[in-house]
Order: C-alpha cells, then sequence, then structure tokens
C-alpha cells in the first residue's frame, strides 16, 4: 500500500511539472532594466525571422565590413590582391552577394583606398632613394607603397604669437610679453623611425627642433631665452622682459629661425608704450579687445570705459544737439568788451570711448517701404567692420515673394563718388539712404556701397529680403528688411463694371436702386469719404398710344 502512495504521488508531481512547462513555454521575461528583473510581466513570444546585416551597409567599397548571413556565420570584406576587393552585401531576399571590385588606387585590410595620406596633404610619392622635386621636401606622410616617400611643397613650418600686441608701462617698471612659439612639422607617425612607438594620434616623442629667438626694435634691455627646443607639433611659451629706460612709442619685433636650417622662420610684432598718450583705441586693445572707437552712445555688444580716452566737442548752440537726452551744459566767461566779461552757455554731447571685438556687420535697405504693381525696387546694402572700418565683400541674397516663391538676387558694388551723388540726388529716393551714406566732393562714407534693383512687383503683399556679405578671409553676415507691393488701383466705375453693373460713382450716398460698394475705390481725401455706387441705366420706356 505505501509503494502504491509513492507511485501515485510521483505521478502526480509529474503531472504538476509537466503543466507548469507548458504555461512557461508562452511566457517570455522581458529586462528593461537590473532594477526590473525581479518583475515578471507576461507576453506573447514574438516570432524572430533571422535576417542578413552587413556593417558598412551594402556596397561600400571605401570600409571594411563584416557580413553576418541568416544563419549566424561572419563573413568579412577582403582584398583580393594589392588593388581589387571581393565585397559581400545583403541581398534583398536575405541571401548574401558577393562582388569584385578594381579599386581606383589601391586595395588595404579588406577596403579601397582613393588616396594616401601623402596625397591627402597635398604631396606626391617618389621613390625613397630619390631626391625630393625643387620646391618639395620630404614628409611623414604615408604613401601607398613602402618603397615610396612623401614629399610635400616647402610651407610655414613654425608659427610665432607676441601677446599682448599692445602693453603699457612707467619709467622703471617691467613690461612682460608672452611669446608663443609653435611647431609646425608634418607628424613623423610610427614605422618610420626606429623606438618611436605611438598611435596615430599623437606626435614622435624622439623628434624635435632647437629654435633661436631674437628682439629687434627695443633700445632697451631685454630678458628672454635664446635657444629653446620644441617637439615636433607642439608649442612653447616663454617671456620677454622690456626693462624701458625713456618716455616713447616702440614697436617691435621677435623672430623665431630653427637652427641648421634658416629657411624656417616666424616672427611677430608688439607695441611698447611708456608714459604715452593713450587714445581709445589704445586703451581697448590694451585691455584684450580688438578695437577702441568713440561714440556718443555704444552698441549693445561693446563695452563703455568712459570719456576720458576721447576728445569732447562744445557747441554754443543746443541746436546742433537736437533729441539727445544727455546733453551736458556749462558756462564759460568770456570777453564782451574792455573790462567786461559776460557768461556765455556751452552745450556737448559725452563722447564715449567703447570697446569690442572686430566683427562683420551688412545694413539693407530699400529706398521705398511700399510700391504700387509692377514698380521697380531699388535694394542697397553697406558693409562695415564693428570699429567703423569699410568691408570689402561679395553680397548676394534672396527675396521669397507673397506666394513663397524665392527669386535671388545680385548686388553690385559702387564706389564712384559722382554715381553715389547722383543716386542721393534721385528723385524717388527716401531720406533713408542720405542718413546711411554721405558724401563730399573728394569721398563717401562708406566708401562703397551695393545695390540690387527687383522688378518682379506683380504680385501684391509682404516680399521678404534677406542678404548676406562674405570677405575674402571667410567672414559672414547676414540680415534682412521688407516692403510691400499694394494692390493695383482701380476707380470706381472699373470695379462696379467687373461685376456687371453698367457704372460706377463715387458720392456721399448711393440711391435706393444703386449697390453700395463701400469708400475703398474713392480716392478723394474728404470726410465724410464718399461711396461707390453701382447701378445700371434703365432704358426709357416707349410712349403710350
Amino acid at each position: 500500500m505505501k509503494t502504491k502512495d509513492l507511485k501515485t504521488e510521483f505521478l502526480l508531481m509529474l503531472t504538476i511539472l509537466s503543466i507548469f512547462s507548458i504555461a512557461f513555454s508562452t511566457i517570455a521575461i522581458p529586462f528593461s532594466s537590473k532594477d526590473d528583473r525581479d518583475r515578471v510581466v507576461p507576453t506573447t513570444t514574438p516570432t524572430t525571422i533571422p535576417r542578413c546585416t552587413d556593417s558598412d551597409g551594402g556596397k561600400n567599397y571605401s570600409v571594411k565590413g563584416t557580413l553576418r548571413t541568416k544563419y549566424g556565420v561572419e563573413i568579412a570584406d577582403q582584398c583580393i590582391n594589392r588593388s581589387s576587393l571581393r565585397e559581400y552585401y545583403c541581398e534583398d531576399d536575405g541571401g548574401v552577394g558577393m562582388v569584385d571590385y578594381t579599386c581606383t588606387y589601391a586595395c588595404s585590410d579588406g577596403a579601397c583606398i582613393f588616396e594616401s595620406e601623402c596625397e591627402k596633404h597635398g604631396g606626391v610619392c617618389i621613390y625613397w632613394q630619390d631626391d625630393c622635386p625643387e620646391g618639395y621636401e620630404d614628409s611623414g606622410y604615408r604613401c601607398i607603397s613602402k618603397s615610396e616617400k612623401c614629399c610635400i611643397p616647402v610651407r610655414d613650418f613654425v608659427d610665432v604669437t607676441v601677446m599682448p600686441e599692445v602693453r603699457y608701462a612707467s619709467l622703471g617698471e617691467k613690461a612682460i610679453y608672452k611669446i608663443n612659439i609653435k611647431d609646425k612639422h608634418p607628424l613623423l607617425r610610427y614605422g618610420y623611425l626606429e623606438g618611436c612607438v605611438v598611435n596615430e594620434t599623437y606626435r614622435c616623442p624622439n623628434i624635435y627642433y632647437i629654435y633661436k629667438l631674437s628682439v629687434s626694435g627695443l633700445p632697451f634691455p631685454t630678458d628672454y631665452i635664446k635657444e629653446i627646443k620644441i617637439y615636433q607639433g607642439d608649442s612653447r611659451t616663454v617671456e620677454l622682459i622690456v626693462k624701458p629706460e625713456y618716455i616713447g612709442r616702440f614697436y617691435f619685433t621677435v623672430t623665431a629661425t630653427q637652427i641648421n636650417n634658416e629657411t624656417v622662420s616666424d616672427s611677430d610684432s608688439a607695441t611698447l608704450i611708456v608714459n604715452g598718450y593713450i587714445n581709445c583705441d589704445e586703451a581697448c586693445r590694451s585691455r584684450g579687445y580688438e578695437y577702441g572707437v568713440c561714440r556718443t552712445s555704444c552698441m549693445s555688444d561693446e563695452r563703455n570705459i568712459g570719456r576720458g580716452y576721447c576728445k569732447q566737442f562744445w557747441y554754443n548752440e543746443p541746436s546742433v544737439l537736437e533729441n539727445t537726452t544727455d546733453v551736458i551744459q556749462k558756462t564759460a566767461y568770456m570777453e564782451a568788451g574792455i573790462g567786461k566779461t559776460e557768461k556765455i552757455p556751452e552745450y556737448y554731447r559725452p563722447v564715449y570711448c567703447c570697446c569690442g571685438k572686430k566683427e562683420l556687420t551688412i545694413k539693407v535697405w530699400t529706398n521705398k517701404k511700399t510700391y504700387g504693381s509692377g514698380e521697380n525696387v531699388m535694394i542697397y546694402a553697406k558693409v562695415l567692420y564693428t570699429d567703423g572700418t569699410y568691408g570689402e565683400a561679395e553680397v548676394y541674397g534672396t527675396i521669397t515673394r507673397p506666394d513663397n516663391k524665392r527669386e535671388h538676387i545680385y548686388f553690385r558694388q559702387i564706389c564712384s563718388v559722382k554715381e553715389m551723388e547722383n543716386i542721393l540726388k534721385t528723385k524717388n529716393e527716401t531720406t533713408k539712404i542720405q542718413k546711411e551714406v554721405i558724401c563730399n566732393a573728394e569721398r563717401c562714407i562708406p566708401q562703397c556701397i551695393y545695390v540690387a534693383n527687383y522688378r518682379k512687383t506683380d504680385t501684391p503683399g509682404m516680399y521678404r529680403i534677406t542678404v548676406t556679405a562674405t570677405t575674402p578671409d571667410g567672414k559672414e553676415a547676414k540680415t534682412g528688411t521688407y516692403f510691400y507691393v499694394r494692390e493695383p488701383l482701380i476707380t470706381c466705375n472699373e470695379y462696379c463694371q467687373s461685376l456687371g453693373y453698367h457704372y460706377g460713382t463715387c458720392k456721399t450716398r448711393c440711391n435706393e436702386n444703386e449697390y453700395d460698394a463701400g469708400s475703398r475705390y474713392c480716392y478723394e481725401a474728404i470726410y465724410p469719404p464718399f461711396h461707390c455706387c453701382c447701378g445700371k441705366i434703365t432704358p426709357p420706356q416707349p410712349p403710350g398710344e
């Protein structure tokens, strides 16, 4: 009896385990994070269909890829020989495709090389025992063949910077400058020099150059390092200490020359002012800014350092300073006759020294803000730096019409004083250009302006203008403006006839048998305004018999 009970109990346990096994075969337990592993979310396990994947995205001959088949087998792209590549890719049906591709330059490590490191840097590869051609010198950049070396054009291999550009000092006070010397020789990579074991990112620590420093233009004692060792691609900063002995302004130059190769050299200049008069520009540059100008009000991105560096102008009549809130008045005493004096008030608007960073700006405007349909639009632009100097630039732009279509506009440069004066005298021009451009018999400020015209004003609405200025050194400035084109003007009679009436007339009140179209088409400037009255002509009735 006891044996039978044990057998029954064993069969019962086996049944329960089978039920649990079937239940758990339809349950997936996802883990979104380590903290979720104690939480079981029953979901139906989706059926995953094996598919083909390629790490380089398909037929990508410049990148070595690894293909994984739907059965889990991995196949990498490989070079058949020095110029041919066997590229593997996934077919649309999930199968494996293969193509043999002839590289334009060479094949290396499962990918085509379309340009060597030497060619990327403007160099040429020659046989390693040959001399580089004239104007070229040996470098450490790689060529495809190990039997070739790279020759690159001779260029500046060192850069010198003196900081600050201007420094002020008093007699007996030391003036200290920082001299930064940066080596710009091509970096020699691992494999070119024995014992130079670094990766592609870092310089070879075994290569260095010695530069000789010299200072010219200073008549005082100076203290600085005469020779400095710099590893390839590295830079060092040293001090130049000047001990001024008398008052004046001194412009000097610091030069770094590579020892044993005087063709590798660079220099930079700076200014020392000893107890000299400081103007606005000098005061701003001594504080680390790029310029300083005197203005009656500084711009939002400029720093105001006060009136002490700018000349103040006084006027005897306040009318010269209209619309000015910061006019200052003082009383001057002048001779009114023999033995007599009288008080004469004088006025001036303070002029401040404004410091800032030199940036390119562009200003654009049109000769009017509202135009009729088909009327020509004149667009003007001037390009200046924030310090007030003229900027030479290429100016172009786009116009976005009311129907959202875009059209390009191109500006021509005008620098002739006579031509600019003719524009200022044009009858249709507003006073806007007279505020932006000032000319006399010899020159105009600014030196040049840019002009474009636009004729396609056939659609009423707002036209948005975007204008860009680009300088030869790559600086860019952008701005915009807009103008309106009004709907074509039609008379009351034309409008009424377009509605099917026989006539239209403007009067203070319409008759009972007339349609009142409002005052929009009546342009007489009176009050109350006229109304446009539309009507039909009724033919006369024949006389009765």
